[in-house]
């Protein structure tokens, strides 16, 4: 049976598998005639692909340019998709480009192109929402090249106008827009390092003979050259980090940097670049970088070391440093842009006999603690207190045999203890003749798995962990999970069940809690009897809210033809609204960053007779407004 285009379209958008026989990127796919989407003297970067943001890696490129500016198709081809959303790209019109199997994507956009425009007007007053997302089949919506699509703007979220333009190839590989026009933006600055790190990766790990992650600063000899003045003592199996990123010349952004090698000793260990990736496989920015330090600091460390949850395609080696003690190591990392231009860090390590850790007085409590924590590459930390002098080691058991597990650091008033997972995972450890469970389940790799609980149940898909996670499951209170922490990764979302024991409260949610505190409405939760069922992404606090006031909306100002509204909900957010016009529906525009809400400007007739706008929250909390025009 012969796939239709509007088939393939969506098998590009979705499942890219099902075309295994597409190369990804080659150096053909950049040679192609394309025209650059906007006016030529609209062409500083604000951003560009490969950048690093939050949760995703940038794919594409930012090019700042007025309001209102027009905006070009690429290359022949049709609309494939269009979406009009208030969040993630705003107004976005998708072009399908089969000559060359392209896609081709504009974000951001204030309006469409007038033939655009009407086809997705018919389909919101169809809908009844000023929110749709749309699949035109190939012959609805030709376009030629250069022909206008739409209108540069500032929807979704975009916090300048702009145009967000991607350039995808038919495995819906990201590739980089820059290599198509190579002459925007020139650039003969080097990339910025700002700071390194080395992280200790095993129990028996150290740098400068301590347990901890180490953050060094660089001295900068001109000319994209640093250095670490000062040898690092080290041991054990070790990786490395760098915050960098660059700069263009005349400008003030910060770009990416496009790739890393490190080098030891003059041979070559690792490297990654950053050129063309899968669509789907943006959010691995998270196991690309440190991802814990991130969301405690905000600061972008990349690895120059594999995690063994990370499957994105663009390194080689898995950049481990064995080091050894007596022996020396000097690591040259190289860093390019985009434009080729190379920046070089040079440090020197030797290797540094770990020395045993003294035992101190510790306070002493009646019953003492145990704090667990799996740290990087599945190194377990026990925190130990309220044990007076800690033992030289303590007894780990696994199926009943012990295994010593030596005093690692003071860390008053805590004794802490190091452990590989992957030689044993603990059934419980042995402190002064007192016995303390390991508090972990875990989820397994690649494969099916059903862990219960007096009240959940985790339904683990099997792509959903990339590698085994051991994560803390328990309802800390009525209403609120703890399922894992933030920092801990998952590659798919899991299926959550939840025995709630009661219907849900009107007005009464699932939310995520970030790591600031602030809350992210679940979607899609639901309840068969007196349990709940919803899909995970994110490990970590979840929590049962009641929210029962409705959204706010004031009326600003009203003409013949025109009302303009203000609205705002402080907690579950704006979830949808409908207006109608004597009975009939009006279509309403939205835009979420300034919550305003105004009547359709397309329309012609006068506004007059009674007007109700109905505006929902995400907790299903409605307000309605009555007019008499």
């Amino acid at each position: 049976m012969r796939f239709s285009l509007l088939v393939q379209c969506l098998l590009l958008l979705w499942h890219p598998a099902a075309f295994n026989n597409l190369l990804s990127a080659q150096p053909s796919e950049y040679k192609q005639d394309w025209l650059y989407p906007l006016p030529k003297e609209y062409s500083y970067l604000t951003g560009n692909m490969g950048e690093l943001r939050n949760n995703h890696f940038h794919g594409g490129l930012d090019i700042r340019a007025p309001i209102g500016t027009p905006v070009y198709a690429s290359a022949d081809g049709y609309v494939c998709r269009v979406k009009v959303s208030s969040s993630g790209y705003g107004q976005v019109v998708y072009l399908l480009h089969p000559q060359s199997r392209h896609m081709s994507v504009y974000a951001h956009l204030s309006a469409f192109a007038p033939k655009i425009k009407t086809y997705v007007r018919e389909a919101q007053y169809a809908q009844k929402s000023f929110f749709v997302e749309l699949f035109p089949l190939p012959g609805a919506l030709p376009v030629k090249k250069g022909e206008i699509i739409g209108y540069v703007g500032n929807t979704g979220f975009s916090f300048g106008p702009h145009l967000h333009y991607e350039i995808r190839n038919a495995n819906d590989n990201v590739l980089d827009p820059q290599r198509f026009f190579p002459w925007l933006m020139p650039d003969r600055r080097p990339p910025h390092v700002q700071a390194i790190a080395i992280m200790p990766l095993r129990a028996h790990s150290r740098v400068q003979q301590g347990i901890e992650r180490r953050v060094f600063g660089l001295v900068h000899k001109g000319n994209g050259r640093y250095e670490l003045p000062n040898a690092v003592g080290a041991y054990g199996d070790i990786g490395l980090e760098v915050n960098a990123w660059d700069y263009m010349t005349a400008a003030q952004h910060r770009y990416a940097v496009r790739s890393l090698h490190v080098e030891v000793n003059g041979k070559r260990l690792f490297a990654w670049r950053i050129e063309d990736f899968p669509m789907d496989e943006t959010f691995s920015i998270n196991r690309h970088l440190n991802y814990e330090v991130y969301l405690k600091s905000r600061a972008f460390f990349q690895r120059a070391y594999l995690t063994p949850d990370n499957r994105l395609g663009i390194y080689e080696g898995d950049g481990i440093l064995h080091i050894e003690a007596g022996k020396s190591y000097r690591v040259r990392m190289v860093l390019t842009d985009v434009a080729g231009n190379e920046s070089t860090v040079e440090l020197q390590l030797y290797g540094q006999k770990p020395e045993a850790a003294i035992p101190k007085q510790l306070p002493v409590v009646a019953q003492p603690h145990i704090e667990w924590h799996i740290e990087e590459h599945g190194r377990l930390r026990m925190e130990v207190s309220g044990i007076g002098m800690p033992p030289r080691f303590l007894f780990l058991y696994r199926n009943g045999l012990p295994f010593k597990v030596p005093l690692a650091a003071i860390r008053y008033p805590k004794a802490v203890y190091l452990w590989d997972i992957g030689d044993a995972v603990p059934d419980w450890v042995e402190v002064n003749q007192e016995r303390f469970y390991f508090p972990f389940y875990q989820l397994p790799a690649d494969k099916a798995d059903t862990l219960r609980f007096p009240k959940l149940q985790l339904y683990v898909y099997p792509h959903s962990c990339y590698a085994p996670l051991f994560v803390k499951v328990a309802e800390t209170a009525p209403g609120q999970l703890k399922i894992g922490e933030a920092h801990q990764l998952l590659a798919r979302p899991i299926k959550i069940a939840y025995a709630l024991g009661r219907p849900l409260k009107a007005g009464e949610c699932l939310y995520y809690v970030n790591q600031g505190g602030g809350v992210s409405k679940v979607k899609e939760v639901q309840q068969r009897g007196d349990t709940l069922y919803f899909e995970a992404a994110r490990l970590g606090e979840y929590r049962l809210i009641e929210d029962r006031q409705a959204p706010s909306v004031v009326l600003v100002r009203r003409s013949a033809r025109q009302l303009f509204f203000r609205i705002a909900d402080d907690f579950s957010g704006i979830e949808r609204f409908e207006a109608y016009l004597n009975g009939r529906f009006l279509l309403m525009e939205y835009e979420s960053k300034n919550h305003s809400l105004w009547s359709d400007p397309e329309r012609q007739e006068p506004l007059r007779g009674s007007f109700e706008l109905h505006v929902w929250d995400g907790a299903g909390n409605r307000q309605l407004v009555r007019l008499n025009l």
